[in-house]
């Protein structure tokens, strides 16, 4: 699954920079997506087999690791200068999170109709993110 992640990654991105997509735009679309495949996989399965605190963890885990590790790794090999589109988007990280833990404690499961509501949230902010 890495390895076929990795390739996925690699090779889209060299063809989007051949098309002369922008860096910003690979970042969010093709990098996002293609690190994303594994954790959504895992939670997937995990969710197919009736483990949905196991999909649940993996998904919030990741998040906050990749917001919290790497970010904050990054910053501190080399010190990062945040932009307006950074704010925005941590702010819509934050508001999207706050979503997710009312529907988490509404009634402890996400019905079909709340899993709508945040596959069409992260669509509207790709498309934000796009347009």
């Amino acid at each position: 699954m890495v390895g076929g992640g990795h390739l996925l990654v690699v090779s889209a991105v060299d063809i989007a920079r051949v098309a002369g997509v922008s860096e910003w735009v690979i970042g969010l679309t093709i990098v996002a997506a293609g690190t994303s495949l594994p954790e959504f996989a895992t939670s997937l399965a995990a969710a197919r087999a009736g483990r949905t605190g196991i999909s649940a963890g993996n998904l919030v885990g990741s998040c906050i690791f990749n917001t919290l590790g790497v970010l904050g790794l990054a910053a501190l090999i080399r010190p990062l200068t945040v932009s307006s589109v950074g704010v925005e988007g941590a702010a819509w990280l934050l508001g999207t999170t706050v979503v997710v833990v009312v529907l988490f404690y509404t009634e402890e499961t996400l019905s079909r109709i709340e899993g709508g509501l945040l596959v069409a949230l992260n669509a509207a902010n790709w498309l934000w993110n796009l347009l």
